[in-house]
């Protein structure tokens, strides 16, 4: 801990010293915990944006505010899966109707 305190500005490392770890550190916090949660959230929006995060800050944006605005007019319109998610969807049920249930005993089944 020490190194860590030198490495930082001086009045953080007074104030984190004069005011003890039950003011700043995590384990002494009693109250609602968010932070997997909002780690998780932060993934997914990042996941969410990855191809625009290699862009310049104004295409960006841009970029995730269409993204955003398509999510809005999808939930709107009542849809909540995309268009190449309701193919690849509808693939998978087509496949799954050539397959045929067969009762190999009295609660397994197989499929031919």
């Amino acid at each position: 801990m020490s190194k860590a305190l030198d490495a930082m500005p001086p009045d953080a490392s007074q104030w984190l010293m004069t005011n003890g770890p039950v003011h700043w550190a995590d384990s002494y916090f009693h109250g609602n915990r968010l932070g997997n949660r909002t780690s998780h959230v932060a993934e997914s929006f990042n996941g969410w944006i990855l191809e625009a995060r290699s862009l310049p800050v104004h295409a960006m944006m841009e970029r995730i505010r269409v993204q955003i605005m398509l999510q809005d007019k999808l939930r709107r319109d009542g849809k909540r899966i995309t268009e190449a998610t309701a193919k690849l969807l509808q693939k998978s049920v087509s496949l799954a109707r050539e397959y045929i249930s067969e009762r190999k005993e009295e609660k397994v089944f197989g499929y031919t």
